[in-house]
């Protein structure tokens, strides 16, 4: 996995995805119109950018040939927020974790994942227990051609 520092301040998720699937953030910029900066919001920086949606980057990794799973750490279930209560998932993150490389993020980030060390797109390289997380996305190439571009319309 090669080491990617994001341009701009609301590409964190970009940048981290990038890395993950080993293609440039260009790629992922030409195949959904837009490179996330667009101030959208009345809010001060960097609230006021478009940034990513989550689905956005599910559909890249389907574009370029890659299945992308969803992990939490933790899983809340309840009718509503205020019954709401934390379950342990029946899977052992920890050891997802060591077998596959993705993203990891949480409410306000995204980090590139290779079984070993945390890649910032902002810059510093983290071991896992450095940062607050709380979702795994284990991005897997798919054993075809690596690639469902025929399957969706681009």
């Amino acid at each position: 996995m090669k080491h990617l520092i994001k341009k701009y301040q609301p590409q964190c998720m970009l940048y981290s995805f990038a890395m993950a699937m080993d293609i440039e953030p260009d790629s992922i910029i030409n195949l959904l119109g837009h490179n996330g900066t667009d101030k959208v919001f009345p809010f001060p920086a960097p609230k006021c950018y478009r940034g990513f949606h989550i689905s956005e980057m599910v559909y890249t990794c389907f574009h370029f040939g890659f299945t992308c799973y969803e992990f939490p750490k933790n899983l809340m279930l309840g009718q509503t927020p205020e019954s709401a209560q934390v379950i342990i998932p029946p899977y052992d993150i920890g050891t997802l974790l060591l077998n596959h490389s993705g993203v990891i993020m949480n409410e306000k980030h995204a980090w590139a994942w290779d079984r070993k060390v945390v890649y910032d797109p902002d810059g510093p390289i983290w071991a896992i227990g450095e940062i607050h997380w709380d979702t795994f996305y284990l991005i897997k190439a798919n054993n075809s051609n690596n690639s469902n571009k025929g399957l969706i319309n681009s």
